[in-house]
C-alpha cells in the first residue's frame, strides 16, 4: 500500500512538471469551510454531525497542489437509550493531500464541454486524528487516542478571475473517504474482530488565492 501510494505521488509530481503553464503559475490559497461527516464504525446507527476545516494550499501549476487541512469536529453514532454502541467524538484531524485536477488532461483540447470538467479534482494522501471519545455504552468511558488516518479526496473547484485572468476567489465542493488505520474512531476497543473504521465528509470550502508571481506574469502579458 506504501508502494503504491509512493508511485501516486512520484506519478503527480512528474506531471505537474510537465505541465506547459506550470512557469505562469505559482499560487497559495488560503480557505475555511464546513461541511457534514458521517461515521462507519462499531454502531449500525449512523449519524450525521457538523465539522468545520481550514485548508492550505499551494499551486506549483494550474491543475496540481498539494493541500494540507486541518478538521475539528464531532463524529457520533447509536442512539441514547438503545442497546447499541452509543459514542460521541470530538475529534481534531490533520492531512497532506496532492491533488490532481482533471485539466491535466484537457488543457488542449478544443471542447468547451469537455472543459467544464477540467476543475474536477481528485487526490489521496496520509494524515493523523485525535479522538476524544464518550462512548455512553460503556458507562460513559470516555478514551482518547491518536491514529493514522488514509484520506482519499474527489471534488470541484469553481474559480473567479480578475481582468489579468489571476484568481481572486475559489469555492470548492469536496467529498473525502478518511479510512482510519488502527481503533479508535468509536472509543471501541474490545476484543472481536474490527473491520475497517471510517469516516466520510462532505465540504463546502471558500479559499482566498495569494498569486506568488503575479508582478511577472502581468509584466509578460502587457508585452503581448
Amino acid at each position: 500500500m506504501c508502494m503504491n501510494k509512493l508511485s501516486l505521488v512520484v506519478i503527480l509530481i512528474f506531471i505537474s512538471g510537465c505541465l506547459k503553464a506550470q512557469s505562469d503559475f505559482q499560487q497559495l490559497s488560503i480557505g475555511v469551510g464546513a461541511g457534514a461527516a458521517r461515521t462507519y464504525a462499531a454502531s449500525p446507527i449512523i449519524k450525521t454531525t457538523l465539522a468545520y476545516n481550514g485548508i492550505i494550499c499551494y499551486y506549483p501549476s494550474e491543475f496540481f497542489h498539494v493541500e494540507l487541512e486541518g478538521q475539528i469536529g464531532q463524529l457520533a453514532g447509536g442512539k441514547i437509550g438503545t442497546t447499541h454502541l452509543n459514542y460521541d467524538n470530538h475529534y481534531q484531524a490533520v492531512f497532506l493531500e496532492p491533488v490532481l485536477h482533471l485539466g491535466v488532461f484537457l488543457y488542449n483540447s478544443e471542447s468547451d464541454f469537455l472543459k467544464t470538467f477540467s476543475n474536477l479534482y481528485a487526490g489521496a494522501g496520509v494524515g493523523l486524528i485525535h479522538n476524544e471519545v464518550v462512548d455512553y455504552s460503556i458507562v460513559n468511558q470516555y478514551t482518547r487516542s491518536i491514529i493514522p488516518i488514509i484520506p482519499v479526496k474527489v471534488g470541484y473547484e469553481y474559480s473567479f478571475f480578475d481582468d489579468y485572468n489571476d484568481p481572486v476567489l475559489k469555492i470548492n465542493l469536496s467529498y473525502s473517504i478518511n479510512t482510519s488505520m488502527g481503533r479508535g474512531l468509536d472509543g471501541y476497543f474490545g476484543p472481536m474482530h474490527q473491520s475497517a473504521k471510517l469516516f466520510v465528509f462532505y465540504g463546502l470550502q471558500i479559499a482566498y488565492p495569494i498569486n506568488l508571481n503575479k508582478n511577472q506574469r502581468r509584466e509578460r502579458l502587457s508585452l503581448h
